[in-house]
């Protein structure tokens, strides 16, 4: 939810350092837009949802700033901003949007969620078993969204089990594989 003040996570506070050294102000005209990673960005429609918020967010920095916005995203931040994008106006989005700057977005899926669906992952944090999310991992929306797509893994294989090896191409045979 964009309208959330939260404290900047450690994992970005080196960016925002580098923004604020720039002169940038954080809730002035740097911002954060936090959002449920766990949907997709097709789920974000909804009227009164993250889109809408977003949209608040960017027109009221806009218009108090006189300038127009630049959205620099990380991850799977940049396929949920270029979903909102394609769902504004075009000239909303000449109005308000300077430039879009997407940081290691996921355009062709990753394998992230291949391992995570099968094992979980613990994102990194040492004190978390492996498996500890992976009931939320496997079930969310998001992680159907990011799966490997055949034009960026072509027909490499992604799981090799005794029973069979899986590519992009078969990542719904390994879901029913899974029970998924």
């Amino acid at each position: 939810d964009p309208s959330l003040k939260i404290k900047p996570l450690a994992y970005y506070s080196t960016m925002i350092a580098s923004f604020e050294s720039l002169g940038y102000q954080v809730g002035a005209d740097l911002h954060g837009a936090p959002y449920d990673w766990r949907g997709s960005p097709d789920g974000f429609l909804a009227p009164g949802a993250y889109y809408d918020k977003l949209q608040a967010l960017i027109e009221n920095s806009t218009l108090r700033n006189g300038a127009r916005a630049h959205l620099i995203t990380h991850s799977l931040g940049g396929t949920v901003a270029l979903a909102f994008l394609k769902t504004r106006a075009p000239g909303w989005v000449k109005q308000f949007v300077d430039s879009f700057v997407p940081i290691s977005a996921p355009w062709g899926g990753g394998t992230v969620m291949v391992e995570s669906d099968a094992s979980g992952s613990n994102l990194g944090i040492p004190l978390l078993p492996a498996d500890y999310l992976r009931p939320v991992q496997c079930t969310s929306a998001s992680g159907v969204f990011v799966l490997p797509t055949v034009a960026a893994f072509g027909d490499a294989p992604l799981v090799v089990t005794p029973e069979r090896n899986y590519t992009a191409a078969d990542m719904e045979d390994y879901l029913l594989a899974l029970g998924l």
